[in-house]
């Protein structure tokens, strides 16, 4: 036996293994916090308390049945009249059945490549690590609560932020405080929840005072990517609340210019045709001298060189970023202006070929 403090179990270093009850993760014995707790007991420890990181849900069920025992409530009760009703996180509740809500989003799954509605069974003795069910407006209030403690609270809150344990092995993280990893190198702190058909991000940056929340009903690594893109975007843009703001304000250009790209590839088009109608009318000829081939390959580098710096483009400007993730907030005009200019330069380059690589026959 090894005893375990209360401050092991907030920094994930009990020993207690992360997969304690996989072997039978659903199961009705786990209908309660003091149930799945109770499963616990006997149970070997993967290392001495106090060792080693090693995330584990029990640890804070464990927690969660210390707040009944200590409150002399439920769980879900002290969290509503300590936390959420101060807050005003109205929509914020537990999940209490594997049932879908009236007010509850449908969670999915990738089924054999097809997405699936589906409603998995859950432990509501999990209640304290999981099963947490909210909106981005309620969780809103929760990041300012912890960018902007009141006085009564901020010792409290700050104190989550500061590593009591180090997170080996986690990506993006050097540290674990109470309920957060933590990059000091970045000076974020973050959590990630996951369900067999949910996941969420909760990002925050105390010293610049901004937070990120990504809510998705499908188990999917996008919510972390997408949260990462948002965060380069902040701290690279110095102005990044009004990007999309300063491109909706260039819509008249942004028309002008795609208009005037589209007639551009129609001329060049034509003008192509045209020539390889000469050629095949042998009006001119293939220009097989050396001069016209080095030509050719100097014009395809140069205009891979241009596809490759616009593929490039949003990790220059946004930092950390790419087109799937531009393309998801982009507007429609913007679009257009972008695949039509490049598909006017792409028809130039195919005319300036057909030019190259064509001469009138000698006489």
């Amino acid at each position: 036996k090894k005893d375990i403090t209360i401050k092991q179990l907030l920094g994930h270093t009990s020993g207690i293994p992360s997969d304690i009850t996989e072997e039978d993760h659903y199961s009705e014995d786990y209908n309660s916090i003091k149930n799945i707790v109770d499963y616990a007991k006997g149970k070997e420890l993967n290392e001495t308390p106090g060792d080693a990181f090693e995330y584990s849900n029990m640890n804070y069920d464990i927690l969660g049945l210390i707040v009944q025992n200590v409150s002399h409530q439920s769980y879900q009760s002290y969290i509503k009249e300590h936390i959420l009703s101060p807050l005003n996180m109205k929509d914020t509740t537990f999940k209490t059945t594997s049932k879908k809500g009236k007010n509850e989003a449908s969670g999915y799954e990738l089924i054999s490549g097809d997405t699936e509605k589906t409603t998995p069974e859950f432990n509501i003795g999990d209640t304290p690590s999981a099963f947490m069910m909210s909106s981005t407006k309620d969780l809103e209030n929760w990041i300012k609560m912890q960018l902007e403690p009141s006085d009564k609270t901020r010792s409290i809150v700050e104190q989550s932020h500061q590593s009591i344990s180090k997170s080996e092995g986690i990506a993006d993280a050097n540290g674990y405080g109470a309920g957060w990893f933590i990059n000091s190198n970045d000076h974020t702190i973050y959590h990630t929840g996951t369900l067999d058909n949910f996941s969420s991000e909760i990002l925050l940056n105390p010293k610049k005072s901004y937070g990120i929340v990504v809510l998705a009903n499908m188990n999917s690594s996008q919510v972390t990517n997408l949260t990462d893109n948002l965060n380069s975007q902040i701290l690279n843009n110095e102005h990044y609340t009004t990007i999309e703001q300063k491109i909706d304000q260039s819509a008249n250009f942004n028309h002008t210019i795609t208009i005037l790209s589209c007639i551009g590839t129609f001329i060049f088009l034509i003008l192509s045709l045209s020539r390889l109608n000469k050629l095949k009318l042998k009006r001119i000829v293939y220009d097989k001298r050396k001069i016209a081939f080095i030509s050719f390959l100097l014009l395809l580098t140069l205009f891979v060189l241009f596809s490759i710096a616009i593929y490039l483009l949003p990790l220059f400007i946004l930092g950390n970023a790419s087109w799937t993730f531009v393309l998801s907030w982009l507007p429609i005009h913007a679009k257009w202006l972008i695949a039509s200019f490049y598909i006017f330069m792409l028809m130039i380059m195919i005319w300036l070929s057909v030019v190259i690589l064509t001469r009138q026959p000698k006489t």
